[in-house]
Parts: C-alpha cells; structure tokens; sequence
C-alpha cells in the first residue's frame, strides 16, 4: 500500500515537471514570434491610443499643423479650420482666396498652421509629412518668440483610385508641382526626381499618366506619410523595389498611427466628430461630403473599363493597404468617442454655405475646367507654346 502511494507520487511529480517544463517553453517561444512580429510590423499590432489624451488648448503653447496630400479634400478641410470653428478667433481678409490668422485669446501668436495662414503656404507648396515636421516649429520660433511648444499633426486620405484619377484630371487641366516642398535628405525631392513632361503634360491620358515611372501621384499618399530620406531618394527605385516598397509602408503606417488626428474623405461626419473630441472644438456648420466629383465625373464620362480601373488600383497599392490600414485605426478612434460621448447629431443650418456646391463648380467638375477663365487662357497659351516647341524639336530631328 505504502509503495504504490509512493509511485503514484513519483509519477505525479514527474508529470508535473514535464508540464512546467513544456509550459515554459511554449511561453518562451510565443513571446519570441511575438518579439518577431512586433519588429516586422510593430504599428499593426498596436494601435496608438495618444490621440486621447491630447488636452489640445490653444490658449496655451499648443500648435495644430495640417498637411494637405493633393486631391485629397484639404482644401475644404483647411477652409473648415479657418472658417467654420466656434469661437476660433480667426481673422480673415476679405480676399477671393482666403487669408486668415486664428489667433490665442491674448492675441500673442497663431494656434493654426496651414495653407491659408500668412505667408501662405508657410512650408512652401504641398510638404510631406516629414518636411513638414521639420518646418513647423521652426516657422513658429521664425514668426514668434522661441519657446516650448506642443505640436500636434493632422491630414486627410482619400480612396486611392479615386484620389490618383483627381490628380490625373488635375494635370490635365495644366496644374503641375515641380515646386512642391517635399525634401529627401535636404533636398527638394522633385529636383532629384526625372520629369514625366516639360512645362506642362500636353496631351495627357491615362494611359501616359500611369506609364510613367518618375509619375510621383503613385502611391502618393504612402510616400508623403512615409519618410522618403529613409528609404531613397530615387522615385523610380522606391517603387520598383518590394523592399524599399515594404519599408515606406511599414513607417508610413507607424506615421499614421502616432499621427493626432486624420480624416477620411468619404466619411466627412466621422471625421467632424474625431477632429471637435479630439481637440475640445466645435463646428459651426457640418462636414458635407468632400469628394467635389472630378474622378466620378471622367468615369462616368469616359467609361472607364475594368481593366482600366483594376491597373490604377494596382498602380497604387501601397496606397491601398495604407488605407485599409487608415480605416481601421479611424473607425477604432471613432469608436473610442462614440462610447465617451454618444452619436452626434448633426444639423445642418438653413441658408447656403461656403462648404456647398454651386453651379459655377458643377460646371468645372462637368467639363475639368480650371478655377477661372483667366487661368483657363493662360492653360490654352501654355498649350499652345508646348505644342509649338515639340513641333520644332521634330522638325530638328527630322533635318
């Protein structure tokens, strides 16, 4: 009796060392994959939670900086910021374009930088994210006394496909952005970048649009939130390499994740609700939608094929999983206030707004007009002079 208690207590033992045994090595090999997964992907796995505790307050040292990604809605976003916050304290010139300072209550310095701000543009035309990091507090220290301040980022996405087919129409229309601000290790990067066009891209289509490899609207929105000095400098190499691909992604998305707010284009409500919890503001007037129509438009017009289509999408897909990603943290920021503070409810106010469409706009969505007839003129004289000088390059060719 007292030998068989003895075994099964042998036997209890052993098995229980075997289990610890097994147990720590299965912790310790978890926790491995874990460590693994989190340096491949750290920005998927954990979802910042800064953008709660923000306690924006403009009264004090507190900066809010947007970033405008072309054709993404930030034209409307940033007029949103200067026009249509309660109790902003902007003041604003009584110009065609806007021209306004929002100001703390002590009147000492701007809260508010974007393109709208005097000087406009303050760091230069369309900066990336990085640039425009680097730029901001310096501008403040430039404008104002140098002090601590607290910076906080801000931009908009937009579907990829939609947003590269805006740009496109906006190309043709003569728009070009050889200036555009965005620095690679001290540089401007278009400098450093080959040219799909000379002066303006005259005879534009899709199909040119999407074979260039210099075109920098691919995957535009993943390369501004990235950091290009990080990765190269080269457009072409950036995107022709998978690694160099998965590198801009991985910061890109890390970017985004620590980023204190963004919006969403074809959410324009949610947006609203994260930018007025986030940072302790309201709207006077609610969002409407953004997207104004020029994609929608030339698909509409142009029946656009599938193929067509699926090649844009392809075209741009680092965009693509960038904003998948985007959409995910958004709608668990949105989530975050919905519980905090309940579903707003939203009213529009009687009478016509700046936010809405009018017929003059519809118009020049129709028929991819630019914004005035001046412009449209000096388009068709640029046009004009294009065609002439490849005309005489053949014709030098051809002697």
């Amino acid at each position: 009796m007292y030998k068989n208690a003895t075994m099964i207590y042998k036997r209890l033992l052993l098995f229980t060392i075997i289990t610890i045994v097994i147990a720590f090595v299965y912790i310790v090999y978890v926790s491995n994959v874990a460590k693994t997964q989190y340096l491949a992907q750290p920005n998927e796995l954990f979802i910042s939670t800064e953008y709660q505790h923000i306690n924006f307050d403009k009264d004090r040292n507190d900066v809010f900086s947007f970033m405008h990604m072309q054709k993404t809605g930030g034209t409307t976003m940033e007029k949103h910021l200067v026009f249509n916050i309660k109790n902003s304290n902007c003041e604003c010139e009584k110009t065609k374009r806007p021209l306004c300072m929002c100001y703390r209550s002590d009147h000492t310095e701007i809260y508010i930088v974007c393109r709208y701000i005097q000087p406009k543009w303050p760091c230069g035309l369309h900066p990336d994210l990085t640039t425009l990091k680097e730029c901001t507090p310096n501008f403040m220290n430039n404008m104002y006394e140098e002090k601590d301040r607290r910076y906080f980022y801000g931009t908009i996405l937009r579907n990829p496909t939609y947003r590269f087919l805006s740009e496109f129409r906006h190309m043709q229309r003569g728009a070009v952005w050889q200036n555009a601000a965005s620095l690679c290790r001290g540089k401007m990067f278009g400098s450093q970048t080959k040219s799909c066009f000379q002066g303006i891209w005259t005879d534009l289509t899709l199909d040119k649009f999407l074979s260039c490899p210099y075109n920098q609207a691919i995957n535009r929105q993943t390369w501004m939130m990235s950091n290009i000095s990080a990765v190269s400098c080269n457009f072409e190499e950036i995107m022709s390499r998978k690694k160099l691909k998965k590198k801009l992604l991985r910061i890109a998305k890390r970017n985004l994740n620590k980023l204190s707010y963004f919006a969403l284009l074809e959410f324009p409500m949610e947006s609203q609700f994260i930018f007025e919890k986030t940072f302790n503001f309201e709207f006077k007037e609610p969002f409407i939608k953004w997207d104004t129509g020029f994609a929608l438009e030339y698909l509409r017009s142009f029946n656009v094929n599938t193929t067509m289509m699926h090649l844009v999408s392809q075209t741009n897909d680092l965009d693509h999983q960038l904003y998948d990603y985007a959409k995910i943290i958004f709608f668990k920021r949105y989530n975050y206030f919905l519980h905090l503070y309940g579903k707003p409810k939203y009213k529009r106010s009687n009478g016509k707004t700046r936010f809405d469409l009018n017929g003059v706009k519809l118009e020049r969505i129709k028929y991819n007009l630019p914004k005035s007839e001046v412009k449209e003129m000096l388009l068709r004289k640029k046009r004009e002079k294009e065609i002439e000088k490849l005309k005489q390059s053949k014709g030098n060719l051809n002697t």
